[in-house]
C-alpha cells in the first residue's frame, strides 16, 4: 500500500561521524515514536547489487512494521543507485523512511544536487574544526542540556579531553 505523502528522504550531508549519527538516530526515534517496531535497515551504496537492495530494503514486510533505510556512501554512488533510492523513496509503503548520507564535498556533487531536489529535509553535519568550532561545539552541547558553561571552563575541558568531538560530547 503505497503513501500518498512527499518522498521521504532525509538527507544527511558532512563528514563529522558524530552528527551523522545524531541525525540518523533523530529519524530512527521518531519513526519509533510513530511505530515501536520499526527497524533499521543499513545499506552501504558501494555493495555490489545495491539497487536491489534498496528496492528490498524499502519493500513492506510480510508482517508490516515500519522501517529506516539508511543508505550511506552516496557519494561513492552511481547514477542507477540514486536513480532507484529516488524512486523508492518517491512511493514508499507506509511506515518506509529512507536517510541517504553523503560525506559532502565535490565527490558525487551531481547526484547530490538529484537527492536535494526530492529530500524532504537535509541535515548539514559539516566538520567541527580545531580551535573555535571546537569551543562554539561544547557550548552548543551545553545549551542542549540546558546548562552554561564558563570560557575558562571550556579552555580547561578541551585542554583536558583534547579536540575530539565524540569524547566531548
Amino acid at each position: 500500500m503505497a503513501n500518498d505523502s512527499k518522498p521521504t528522504i532525509t538527507l544527511v550531508v558532512g563528514a563529522e561521524a558524530l552528527l551523522v549519527e545524531r541525525a540518523i538516530d533523530h529519524v530512527v526515534k521518531s519513526a519509533r515514536k510513530a511505530d515501536p517496531e520499526t527497524e533499521r535497515r543499513d545499506l552501504d551504496a558501494t555493495d555490489a547489487g545495491i539497487v536491489g537492495l534498496i528496492e528490498s530494503a524499502c519493500s513492506p514486510t510480510l508482517f508490516g512494521g515500519g522501517a529506516v533505510v539508511v543508505v550511506s556512501k552516496l557519494e561513492s554512488a552511481d547514477e542507477q543507485t540514486v536513480a532507484a533510492l529516488i524512486a523508492a523513496a518517491t512511493d514508499p509503503p507506509v511506515g518506509v523512511e529512507v536517510v541517504a548520507v553523503h560525506a559532502g564535498g565535490a565527490r558525487g556533487k551531481k547526484l547530490l544536487d538529484r537527492l536535494n531536489q526530492v529530500a524532504a529535509n537535509r541535515v548539514e553535519c559539516l566538520e567541527i574544526k580545531k580551535g573555535r568550532g571546537i569551543a562554539d561545539f561544547v557550548a552548543a552541547e551545553m545549551r542542549g542540556l540546558n546548562r552554561t558553561m564558563a570560557p575558562q571552563a571550556q579552555a580547561i575541558l578541551i585542554a583536558a579531553v583534547g579536540s575530539d568531538v565524540r569524547a566531548l560530547a
